[in-house]
């Protein structure tokens, strides 16, 4: 889908660009979390984020009741959360609850006593919803995404199969720390962090149930090549990843990590070297407690499905719930091109540049960027317009490579954030930019920002001036055609930047006035 297609489809969006608000809130089997977030067409973004590990579903598979401490804390934070919805002005509320208190005998009696006194009206979800959701929300993220999603709760892990964006079907499996751990470890755990030590004989007990469990699991026997990890203490494990490679860019959604390196990080972090422990201590204390066992699902999971690659994800059940509620017309929509809207939104000047812009580069697309990433850049490419000049190409390019948008990869993160810095400065260089791209990409990236630049000065920043003028790129030359009647627009500066952009993309500058070859 185009700019075009997009801005005719979101027409409405530069006139009305209010967020309808969602509230969500996750009671989990270990945390309860809210969510608030603000959706603008296809756009997800979260506004609020808080969460209290309550630890509900502590004791479950012993006594078979919730937490007595665990449902104390949760209508303690849920009395809060309910508070922070109103003052916040949420549209909906949309509170569930996972494997806990759907397991636990007295689960509908929490839900009950919730609904009476706090006037929340808790959604129990069944294995199933939750498998569904959190695929769901790895394809909200990632429209294109193809692999197995595996989720890891505090009691369970959901498994699902993703087919070239769809969900074709998913189980859960009572894999989750809180459901592996044995009780007399678990109240160890309420006081003191348990010695990883003794982990290593239980880990031994514990893999062989894992793979029990696993050993029919028709989602792992699919032969995929990706695995798509959801879940806090999963996406904790990626970050130890992240540090121990010194991977330069610290985003979590869409990380890419080789299999074989995972499947090393789990089985040492089942009995983790005093550098390990080190790092775990940087987790929160609650959740370090149970990293060891979340590594030793993951291992099980690695193993049986065979997987080459595994990419984390930011978004699960919570964003899953969210999409799922929009209309089919607004789920196919791009979210990177839907995000990058809602982002300029608020700025009608720079909306208006930016979607002419990308329709003024349409002839030279073949040259640049995949099509949907020079659109988003050129969406954006005013993004710097009140920034301090010394520093604009800078800032620039950190809020597009950090900016909370889904839809790409680190790499494509990197390539937008060039384009646009180079759309300031000419020769911009940034060690993230030469660390994620190939030369391909980067030369593609900096053509791109040459270009932009070239549009920008043409027009002085203004949609309708561009209209004046065309740019084509045939037999290894820039060309740009003036309308004969605007003649005067091609300033020094601007013959200047035509020839900057031909010298970038290795090609020759040619002028013409509507059609007449002119003098360069």
């Amino acid at each position: 889908m185009g700019i075009a297609d997009v801005l005719q489809k979101n027409s409405q969006l530069k006139f009305t660009a209010k967020a309808r608000r969602v509230g969500v809130i996750d009671i989990g089997s270990n945390s309860v979390r809210l969510v608030i977030y603000d959706v603008v067409g296809r756009a997800i973004q979260a506004r609020f984020n808080e969460k209290v590990l309550a630890g509900l579903g502590r004791g479950l598979t012993e006594s078979g009741y919730l937490n007595p401490q665990g449902v104390e804390a949760a209508l303690s934070v849920l009395a809060r959360f309910k508070t922070l919805m109103q003052v916040q002005g949420v549209d909906e509320e949309l509170p569930f609850a996972t494997a806990a208190v759907r397991e636990a005998v007295d689960g509908p009696a929490f839900c009950a006593q919730v609904r009476n006194e706090i006037g929340l009206n808790i959604r129990v979800m069944s294995g199933i919803d939750e498998a569904r959701l959190a695929a769901t929300g790895v394809i909200a993220q990632q429209p294109i995404a193809d692999g197995v999603s595996g989720d890891l709760g505090g009691s369970s892990l959901e498994l699902s199969v993703i087919n070239d964006g769809y969900y074709t079907g998913g189980t859960t499996y009572p894999l989750g720390p809180l459901a592996l751990l044995p009780p007399e470890w678990l109240r160890e755990m309420e006081h003191e962090t348990p010695d990883p030590v003794n982990f290593v004989t239980l880990s031994k007990k514990l893999r062989k149930r894992i793979d029990t469990e696993l050993e029919g699991a028709v989602e792992l026997s699919s032969s995929r090549d990706t695995l798509y990890m959801v879940g806090g203490a999963w996406r904790a494990i990626a970050r130890m990843h992240m540090e121990l490679n010194d991977y330069p860019l610290i985003i979590l959604q869409s990380y890419e990590i080789d299999a074989d390196q995972l499947l090393d990080l789990t089985e040492k972090l089942q009995a983790p070297d005093k550098k390990l422990l080190a790092m775990m201590h940087n987790v929160s204390s609650k959740r370090a407690k149970t990293l060891p066992a979340a590594a030793a699902v993951l291992n099980g999971v690695l193993r049986a499905g065979k997987f080459s690659k595994v990419v984390t994800s930011s978004y699960g059940v919570r964003e899953g719930l969210v999409f799922e509620q929009m209309d089919k017309g607004l789920q196919r929509q791009d979210p990177l091109l839907s995000g990058m809207q809602a982002m300029i939104a608020e700025t009608p000047s720079n909306w208006d540049f930016g979607a002419a812009l990308g329709l003024w580069l349409k002839q030279a697309a073949r040259h640049m960027l995949p099509e949907r990433l020079s659109e988003a850049a050129c969406l954006a490419a005013d993004v710097g317009s009140r920034m301090h000049p010394d520093y604009r190409a800078d800032m620039a390019f950190e809020q597009m490579i950090t900016a909370p948008l889904s839809g790409w990869t680190h790499e494509e993160r990197a390539a937008v954030a060039l384009a646009i810095a180079c759309r300031y400065q000419r020769n911009f260089q940034h060690t993230l930019s030469a660390t994620l791209l190939d030369g391909d990409m980067s030369g593609k990236a900096r053509g791109l920002g040459a270009l932009m630049r070239l549009g920008a000065h043409f027009s002085g920043r203004s949609a309708d001036l561009l209209k004046y003028s065309r740019l084509e790129i045939r037999d290894g030359s820039i060309n740009l055609d003036v309308d004969e009647k605007m003649k005067n627009l091609m300033s020094e500066m601007v013959r200047k930047r035509l020839g900057q952009a031909a010298v970038i993309m290795g090609m020759e500058p040619r002028l013409s006035f509507s059609g007449v070859a002119a003098e360069l």
